[in-house]
């Protein structure tokens, strides 16, 4: 299944953060943002750099590992990219978190391991969330999403 890295990474820098401080965050985030932007450019040697620097200022913070997870898979280490994933969806797991975009990031992160029926139920959840806050155009991407694995 092609999904372009840009639209794996769906609103992965909106999440809310519950467990770090905010000038942590602020560095995380701008260090995901820097990660995210080498690996688009293929520079994975950069991007895994950026995201060690991000994991140690965020240890507990899913869209660290969830970038990472997507990162692997991109530069073709996908034993190292699953690991990650998993890591991350386990993180937001623990996290209870009930952010539309997390829900669309878990979606596509179960896609990128294979698991569609996992897939399709967060990007199920995701929809209805997006839904509810009238914001049409992610839910046009969640339908999309949801279209393109429709065939898994």
């Amino acid at each position: 299944m092609a999904i372009t890295y840009s639209r794996m990474i769906i609103g992965v820098l909106t999440a809310s953060l519950f467990t770090i401080s905010e000038s942590n965050a602020a560095e995380s985030n701008n260090y995901i943002s820097e990660a995210i932007d080498a690996a688009q450019h293929g520079n994975c040697a950069k991007a895994f750099t950026l995201l060690d620097r991000a994991k140690a200022k965020a240890p507990d913070d899913y869209r660290v590992y969830y970038v990472a997870g997507m990162t692997y898979l991109r530069c073709g280490k996908t034993a190292q990219g699953k690991s990650y994933l998993e890591k991350g969806i386990g993180l937001a797991g623990r996290m209870a978190v009930q952010d539309k975009y997390t829900k669309g990031n878990i979606a596509v992160a179960y896609a990128s391991l294979g698991n569609y029926p996992r897939a399709r139920l967060y990007a199920e959840e995701a929809k209805k969330l997006f839904s509810d806050a009238g914001d049409s155009t992610e839910v046009d991407k969640m339908n999309a999403f949801l279209l393109n694995i429709s065939n898994q």
